[in-house]
């Protein structure tokens, strides 16, 4: 006798509890006639807004919002964060990497991204939610209305995306195990399908597969409601509904609330009938003033007074404003898969309800209607409006709390960069060009201490890691630890072995918009000569201020015949010649002596130039250029410049900004990170022609698929009235700001020239160490630079520590 299958009575309950019959063309259909469509949004942060800005928003989205005549959800479910598209990418980078450094920081990273999983922090998926019944064409409808949304949604700042099928599942797979990590786009194998030897095993996931998609979406270990608990496979959670509002909320209200690790959180708006909330609002207020004066205790009078007059400004607003005002009911389920913390998780969630002026009452034997309510394909239940949830609500009190508003920020091809304030992971690609974001310039400011520099170097190693070219030009020697553990070429360009030779002529940057050289407009040996001369004009005067013009022009003129002499001429191809192919400054100086015996002038210019050829400064100029620049992580050292004259700080810095500029343009196909640290040292109010220079670097670099960093400590540096006009275009030009504790006058300066709200001013002011406020293109950021240890390991210990 065969013995018949049992069946887990669990799961048998939790299947028919799931009510879904199939999720088709953007639609989940329902067993019990309702269809829903979804949009995913993501406003940006709204905290550092100025009140002006926020009050504006949520008026502009209250008067779009306000032509919806359906009801409406929106769904916060808190979702382990995904890193898997971060590691795949970083695993394709791998493939095609072999250099060691290189494979130590993508191991690196993909074993942190994996940590970060592993420890289960969590952020938000937000979703409209909208349904209506199934018939005839109402499928169209819905998705009309849903495109309606969106489009309203779009045009007030907010990032709003229709729903895919695989999105839909993916959204039921989360709801139903909210501590398991589930990965978008996942497939499912079944190994009893026969294939061809070598191809997956696909399990096919059609529409009317109803037990495959109930399989999917089923919470493991099924679905237990008891007096005033939920159990969801291995989560306990318990369902409040709010019940009490203050009279004035602040803008923003919703934002944290929405952002919840362990809460699922429901908002459900019903748009009213004018006339039906006049006269429901007319009961209200006769009710609570009747029984404000029957009222003996002081403070409940006072409360009750308090509600008749916010009915009062209620009505005022929907007859002469025209202000859109319907019912919103919210639902709140705090969760955990510790039974130990439960108590602990629930009473949090009401004190941080409370801290926002909302009550929370919890719905003790109704977590069954009120979990329907809560999911992602029940409507909401009428059983639950008669225990006294819907409340009379402005639908601008509503956009005004920012409710959709998700503290992620993540690129499709990025890399972990920072986390926001609420512990979520910002992952960036600065290789990205679009929307407002046309450049991966950094400028990075703030005083000394706040984490400037660390933040600075882990943005090095996550660029170099990914394949971008590094070049530092290193004030302090802060960065040799890290550019010798990633077996970079570390340089003395301050007085040591290195030499760049400022009479080595640099080939003049292509139009890289032509792909065919005889195509582009400017090519290598164009006017080269002619243009170094006049770069030589500019480095001769900031190592040598004391020459006059004539004598300037007489140097110009022996140094055209100095290149002549050594075959190079207008027309030459320089691109094509090797550095010992070019004249060094000895050269110069002999032809000088040469000419002295006949024209007594070029005895003052030898004198000049004797330190620069055979004195002091030769073991910085007179060689030939003796530096590789193969390796992609170049470290300039100019620490020994520190102690020398202001002149020839100026003059090699100039020097080594060409070299630097050079490297930068060579291949356009090869990405490029230039990085000045304490850039205060160029930006030289008494020499602004290195100020011009770092500002055409800095507009120039994108054309060339290059980057440029600054780091200093005042915004102060770069507004100095000699170089403002340069000064100012570095800082606009960059689309990444990093700003770091700051007070006083640089407080100030900075808050005018970045145009700060009081908040961000607040946030300087305070700010911890390894915090800053990122500004990324049109978005102000919180950012808390938590940097994986393997990164600080590779760091060392100079300075920025």
């Amino acid at each position: 006798m065969l013995k018949k299958k049992t069946i887990n009575p669990k799961i048998q309950t939790a299947q028919d509890f799931v009510n879904v019959q199939a999720i088709s063309d953007g639609i989940l259909f329902s067993k019990h006639v309702y269809i829903f469509g979804y949009i995913r949004v993501n406003a940006s942060d709204n905290k550092l807004m100025s009140e002006k800005e926020r009050d504006s928003l949520a008026a502009r989205m209250a008067a779009s919002l306000s032509n919806q005549h359906d009801p409406w959800q929106l769904l916060s479910i808190p979702r382990t964060v995904d890193t898997l598209g971060m590691i795949e990418n970083l695993t394709d980078i791998r493939r095609a990497t072999e250099k060691d450094a290189r494979l130590k920081l993508i191991n690196g990273e993909i074993a942190a991204l994996k940590a970060m999983m592993q420890e289960g922090v969590k952020e938000p998926l937000i979703v409209i939610k909208c349904w209506t019944k199934a018939a005839s064409g109402t499928d169209k409808d819905l998705k009309r209305r849903l495109n309606d949304i969106r489009s309203a949604l779009v045009e007030n700042q907010v990032s709003a995306e229709i729903m895919t099928d695989q999105e839909i599942t993916y959204l039921c797979k989360v709801f139903a195990d909210l501590n398991t990590f589930h990965p978008q786009g996942e497939e499912q194998f079944d190994e009893d399908i026969p294939v061809i030897t070598g191809t997956k095993r696909r399990l096919s996931r059609q529409t009317d597969d109803t037990d495959n998609l109930l399989s999917l979406i089923t919470p493991m270990g099924g679905i237990v409601f008891g007096e005033s608990k939920v159990t969801v496979g291995t989560v306990a959670g318990r369902i409040y509904g709010a019940t009490r509002f203050s009279a004035e909320l602040d803008y923003g209200w919703a934002v944290d609330l929405m952002n919840s690790s362990n809460c699922i959180t429901c908002l459900t708006y019903t748009p009213g009938n004018a006339s039906e909330l006049g006269d429901a609002l007319s009961k209200s207020i006769r009710r609570s003033l009747s029984d404000a004066e029957a009222e003996h205790d002081v403070r409940r009078r006072m409360r009750l007074e308090r509600q008749a007059k916010d009915g009062i400004d209620s009505i005022e607003s929907l007859d002469s404003k025209n202000a859109a005002i319907g019912h919103l009911s919210i639902l709140v389920m705090p969760f955990t898969d510790k039974e130990e913390e439960f108590e602990n998780v629930c009473r949090s969630a009401v004190n941080l309800w409370a801290s926002k002026k909302i009550k929370l009452r919890p719905l003790g034997c109704m977590q069954k209607d009120a979990y329907k309510q809560l999911s992602p394909y029940y409507i909401p239940q009428p059983q639950l409006d008669e225990n006294r949830l819907r409340t009379l609500f402005p639908l601008e009190t509503l956009t005004g709390g920012f409710p959709m508003t998700v503290n992620i920020y993540r690129d499709s091809h990025g890399c972990y960069f920072a986390r926001t304030m609420d512990g979520n992971i910002i992952s960036l690609d600065l290789l990205f060009r679009g929307k407002d974001r046309t450049n991966g310039s950094i400028v990075a400011l703030g005083k000394m201490g706040g984490g400037k520099s660390t933040a600075l170097k882990h943005i090095i190693e996550t660029l170099y890691m990914i394949g971008v070219k590094i070049i530092i030009v290193d004030p302090e020697g802060e960065y040799r630890e890290l550019c010798m553990n990633l077996d970079g070429s570390w340089l003395d360009a301050g007085g040591g072995t290195a030499i760049i030779n400022p009479l080595q002529i640099l080939p003049v940057a292509m139009d890289d918009e032509q792909e065919l050289p005889e195509h582009r407009l400017y090519q290598s040996k164009d006017n080269a000569m002619a243009l170094h001369l006049h770069t030589l004009e500019v480095f001769w005067k900031l190592r040598i201020p004391s020459l006059t013009d004539v004598q300037l022009a007489l140097v110009k003129k022996s140094m055209e015949t100095v290149y002549n002499k050594f075959g190079i001429t207008w027309d030459t191809d320089v691109s094509m010649l090797t550095p010992e192919q070019f004249p060094i400054h000895s050269d110069l100086y002999d032809y000088f002596v040469e000419q002295a015996t006949d024209d007594k002038r070029y005895d003052d210019l030898a004198i000049l130039f004797y330190d620069i050829s055979y004195g002091a400064d030769s073991y910085l100029w007179n060689g030939h250029t003796n530096l590789d620049m193969s390796n992609n992580f170049i470290c300039l050292d100019t620490k020994k410049l520190l102690n020398s004259s202001d002149n020839l700080k100026r003059a090699q810095y100039f020097n080594i900004m060409g070299l630097c500029w050079r490297e930068a343009i060579a291949d356009p196909d090869q990405p490029v990170m230039i990085i000045y640290d304490e850039v205060h040292i160029i930006l030289d109010p008494a020499m602004p022609q290195t100020a011009m220079s770092l500002r055409n670097q800095a507009k120039r670099c994108r054309k060339y698929e290059s980057m440029v960093a600054v780091a200093t400590h005042s915004v102060v540096d770069f507004l100095d009235p000699a170089i403002k006009l340069y000064g100012q275009a570095i800082l606009d030009v960059a689309d990444y700001k990093l700003l770091f504790r700051t007070d006083g006058k640089n407080l100030k300066e900075t808050a005018e020239v970045f145009n700060l709200t009081e908040t961000e001013q607040a946030i300087l002011e305070s700010g911890e160490r390894g915090r800053a406020l990122m500004l990324m293109g049109k978005q102000h950021v919180h950012v808390n630079f938590d940097i994986p240890q393997y990164k600080l390991d590779l760091m060392g210990k100079a300075g920025g520590r």
